[in-house]
């Protein structure tokens, strides 16, 4: 009874402690630059499961996709886990991708390389006559890590690099993604958080 009563005074906590999360970031979402972001093919994410759960992977995931989803997921890994996956888009746009889990003592570390090719593009001027081609494309490397912060917390964190060319210019940058899961008493329920890209932007030639 003791247990119980500690692990409902622990759920109490982390779920309180959520909202109050969600709502400081609610707070700071309406500043002059909201809705306005580069590297949007970050969104991309991958995984055939969880685009047939309609993304729904932030508490679900427990397998090498939650790389992209949320990164405690990771730690439900058990044995060492490879992933290839090739994504044929339309107008030439190709994502490919792959991915590597290693579980651990210490925890589970994971990586991930994502590479989205644009093809090739018809260059003109200001008069609209062609001028040659150019090829654009969009580059991700992630490095991961998750395992249990006690029994029935997990957490983990991603470090992403990524790089974005169009024709000659390109632009660097680099963010985090934090993520929690936690299992309840209630079976099959668990509660999932995760905030995404968080870094400083990119610049390409004067713009951030």
């Amino acid at each position: 009874e003791e247990h119980r009563k500690a692990c409902d005074n622990t759920m109490k906590k982390l779920i309180f402690s959520i909202i109050i999360l969600f709502a400081a970031i609610g707070a700071n979402a309406d500043g002059p630059n909201a809705g306005q972001s580069g590297a949007k093919f970050l969104k991309i994410s991958a995984g055939a499961k969880p685009a047939s759960l309609g993304e729904s992977y932030t508490a679900s995931g427990d397998d090498i996709n939650s790389i992209y989803w949320n990164p405690a997921g990771i730690s439900y890994v058990e044995s060492k886990w490879a992933s290839l996956s090739d994504n044929e888009w339309l107008a030439d746009v190709s994502v490919q991708n792959i991915s590597y889990v290693h579980p651990s003592k210490s925890g589970v570390f994971a990586g991930s390389l994502m590479y989205l090719h644009m093809g090739e593009i018809t260059a003109r001027d200001t008069s609209g006559d062609e001028t040659g081609r150019f090829t654009a494309y969009d580059a991700e490397l992630i490095f991961s890590f998750a395992g249990k912060l006690n029994g029935y917390v997990r957490g983990g964190i991603n470090l992403k690099i990524f790089q974005e060319a169009l024709e000659k210019e390109k632009a660097t940058g680099a963010a985090v993604d934090i993520g929690f899961i936690s299992d309840t008493n209630i079976d099959n329920f668990k509660i999932g958080f995760n905030v995404q890209n968080i870094g400083a932007g990119i610049k390409f030639i004067e713009e951030n």
